[in-house]
């Protein structure tokens, strides 16, 4: 069993917990400050208000505000499940709250254009998270086709999990895999990214 801490209670975030808690880990969901009343109805009655879906009694949520608590040392995996505007706002909490280098996968899709090019997310947030704490955070990143409200109803759902390293693609395939979560390891960042932005 592994301790999975997801920053981002939306529809996709929220939607991860059904195939690690179903898989044996031990899962806390984190909302941003834009998602306090996604964790007050999941503490409350356990419905997820835009999913509407009773999330997993096993599930421990947490506001932004107590998300270095949720995080802790016993983190074995960080998802962030933000979207692509909030992904600066992620970082800086990730920045204050990350005392060790935790693997990071990122559900987050999108660009960030620049002058001449576009770049891939989890590279700039590997490179702005290193420049901030001083010791490097493998970020990863998972590609669709995915569709929150069926993984949320459990229905069967191909991924790919992408990492510049092939091990860590492969040791988190293996550790997010169930009898209905199936992803795929690639090292192929700027493929996988583009499609899942074209798909979009």
């Amino acid at each position: 069993m592994s301790v999975v801490t997801i920053l981002g209670a939306g529809v996709m975030g929220s939607s991860m917990c059904m195939p690690l808690v179903d898989a044996e880990h031990k899962v806390r969901l984190v909302g941003t400050h834009l998602d306090r009343h996604i964790i007050d109805s999941i503490g409350g009655n356990g419905l997820h208000p835009k999913l509407n879906v009773t999330m997993p009694a096993t599930v421990t949520t947490f506001h932004h505000d107590d998300f270095a608590a949720a995080l802790s040392d016993d983190t074995d995996l960080i998802l962030l499940g933000v979207s692509s505007a909030g992904v600066p706002w992620a970082i800086d909490m990730l920045a204050k709250a990350m005392g060790k280098p935790t693997p990071l996968v990122m559900i987050t899709k999108g660009m960030k254009p620049e002058a001449t090019s576009m770049r891939v997310l989890p590279d700039i947030v590997a490179e702005d998270l290193k420049s901030r704490l001083g010791f490097e955070i493998e970020v990863a990143a998972i590609g669709g086709p995915c569709i929150a409200g069926e993984l949320a109803g459990r229905r069967h759902t191909g991924t790919v999990v992408v990492s510049h390293d092939a091990g860590l693609a492969e040791k988190i395939s293996a550790l997010l895999a169930g009898p209905y979560y199936m992803p795929r390891p690639s090292t192929d960042m700027v493929g996988v990214e583009v499609c899942a932005a074209f798909k979009n």
